[in-house]
């Protein structure tokens, strides 16, 4: 039986966002920053944060937002 994302408690909502950004921050540490593919991305700062990093964090509150309605 599948659980409503909106029925499920605040802690989980917020873990659950922060696994995902912390899945975004892994994928640049490791495959962006180390492949040398910051070079293709405006606006991307090596080890500090930057535009890429609002913008996801953006698309994920969008997403909960989305998903809590």
């Amino acid at each position: 039986m599948p659980v409503a994302f909106k029925t499920l408690p605040l802690i989980v909502r917020i873990a659950t966002l922060a696994t995902f950004f912390n899945c975004w921050v892994l994928f640049e540490e490791l495959i962006v920053d180390r492949q040398g593919l910051d070079r293709f991305m405006p606006f991307y700062r090596v080890g500090a944060l930057c535009v890429w990093d609002l913008a996801m964090a953006a698309l994920l509150v969008l997403t909960w937002w989305r998903l809590h309605k």
